[in-house]
């Protein structure tokens, strides 16, 4: 009547759960126990529990990140005879990815940005750490991934003026990455070195949010070159 148990995990940090059946259909079952361990058949996180279910989800745990988790299991049978199994699979705690999440700023496609900048973007909820990437060309990929830490913002400096750059974000945590956007890349393009007006020179502290306004739409000049 040794019970066959199977085990699965809610991809946090704080439940499992775990469901059974005997092997031996001729046995009639009064009780059944669970027990759960870093161990096939440990009981070094939970001892002992008694139910007459064939299934549980124990909640309240402190689950290590990566760390895997089995659920074991006992039956008694009419003569108070118990049998017991620690052949579960495995649970990784934490094995979820992280959850979507969006980029924020610079807005996609914003213009006559400083050469210095901050890329910013949302938390996303399970997320242990970020990564961002960066590039001139429009090909939705990227050689190189920066890891971020938990920081969900980053200062670059040093680009290059007059240029489109195109970035993404992507948490990650044990169970896998994630794009921010729904893998939607950003493009944002610096400030030329040359002036648009005539009356705006480079050297202007507002020419920055001038030319943003021209950009944007808001204002074309007063003439047509302009």
């Amino acid at each position: 009547m040794q019970p066959n148990v199977s085990a699965s995990g809610d991809g946090g940090l704080t439940s499992l759960s775990g469901s059974w059946s005997s092997s031996d259909p001729q046995s009639v079952i009064t009780q059944y126990r669970y027990a759960i361990g870093t161990t096939p058949g440990g009981r070094d996180i939970v001892g002992w529990t008694y139910t007459n279910s064939t299934s549980m989800t124990h909640n309240g745990l402190i689950l290590t990140p990566g760390l895997t988790y089995y659920v074991s299991a006992g039956a008694r049978n009419e003569g108070g005879l118990w049998s017991d199994s620690g052949l579960s699979n495995g649970v990784i705690a934490g094995a979820t990815p992280p959850v979507a999440f969006n980029k924020s700023t610079p807005i996609n496609g914003a213009g006559s940005q400083s050469t210095s900048l901050t890329l910013n973007w949302a938390g996303s909820a399970g997320a242990t750490s970020y990564e961002y990437c960066y590039d001139t060309t429009n090909d939705n990929v990227c050689s190189t991934w920066v890891n971020n830490g938990a920081s969900t913002s980053k200062a670059l400096s040093g680009l290059s003026a007059g240029t489109s750059y195109y970035w993404q974000v992507r948490a990650k945590n044990i169970g896998g990455a994630i794009n921010a956007n729904t893998n939607t890349w950003w493009s944002f393009t610096t400030l030329s070195t040359t002036a648009t007006f005539s009356d705006v020179p480079t050297t202007y502290w507002a020419r920055q949010y001038i030319e943003r306004l021209r950009s944007a739409g808001i204002t074309g000049g007063c003439s047509v070159t302009p």
